[in-house]
């Protein structure tokens, strides 16, 4: 009898660890712990759409005390950059360059307004040659439109100072998706100017305030990065200290522009 329940009690332990083996191997392991993804950081600059634009005018108008009376079709050419670039993955920038080279003649029968309008001279003959170049950016503020600072640069042969200046611009960013895209900046620069020395003369400051221009369309060539540009520039520079007189030109432009 004993040997009957020490055989029954021993089929019973047996059962119950078959049992809880069976169920341990059964129960599905717990899952390890999801690794969170970290965030990838933003870059600290990266470029957008890149264009640049070479053409040549078309009509231009420009008024001087070397042609009081303006000069019509000058020679002309013209160019400019601009490319709208992100930084820190979140402040969209723009900037841009314009650079204008022109040159008309100066005839000597028409008398020539000396430094501070107080009188005039004769000047011979000779072509007039401007190089102007402004150069900028600043941050957007609306879609496509951005506002900021601006440097500008003249100089001429007619043996004036360079002229230099900071000012304020608005500018108009090309979109690269339509076939049709407008672009535009306008620039204000309050006090531009350079030193000017006669002979033995202490220097005179000779300075403008100005506003210059540009506005145009790009007209895609589908299925590449070629545009035809055209457009139309000016700039007025009025007298601020010295200036013999104000200096305004105008033009129609056309060339060639390109998206990278």
């Amino acid at each position: 009898m004993k040997r009957q329940l020490i055989a029954a009690l021993l089929t019973g332990v047996a059962s119950l660890v078959i049992s809880g083996i069976a169920a341990a191997q059964s129960a599905p392991a717990p899952e390890p712990a999801a690794t969170p993804t970290p965030k990838p950081k933003p870059k600290l600059f990266v470029t957008g759409p890149q264009f640049i634009a070479v053409g040549a005018s078309a009509a231009s108008n420009v008024t001087s005390e070397f042609v009081p009376g303006s000069s019509t079709g000058p020679s002309e050419i013209e160019g400019w950059q601009t490319g709208e670039s992100t930084l820190l993955g979140h402040f969209h920038v723009l900037s841009y360059t314009d650079y204008r080279s022109f040159a008309y003649e100066h005839v000597a029968a028409n008398p020539v307004a000396t430094i501070g309008g107080n009188g005039f001279a004769s000047v011979p003959s000779f072509l007039v040659h401007d190089d102007e170049m402004e150069s900028g950016g600043g941050p957007r503020i609306a879609p496509h439109v951005f506002a900021g600072l601006d440097l500008f640069t003249r100089r001429e042969n007619s043996g004036y100072p360079p002229v230099h200046g900071v000012g304020y611009v608005l500018m108009l960013a090309p979109n690269p998706v339509p076939v049709i895209s407008p672009y535009a900046w306008v620039s204000y620069t309050p006090n531009a100017g350079g030193l000017y020395t006669l002979g033995s003369a202490p220097q005179t400051a000779l300075t403008y305030r100005g506003t210059r221009y540009r506005a145009g369309v790009l007209i895609n060539e589908p299925g590449t990065h070629l545009y035809l540009d055209v457009g139309f520039a000016g700039e007025d520079l009025h007298d601020r200290t010295n200036a013999p007189a104000p200096v305004r030109d105008s033009m129609l432009a056309a060339g060639l522009g390109v998206r990278f």
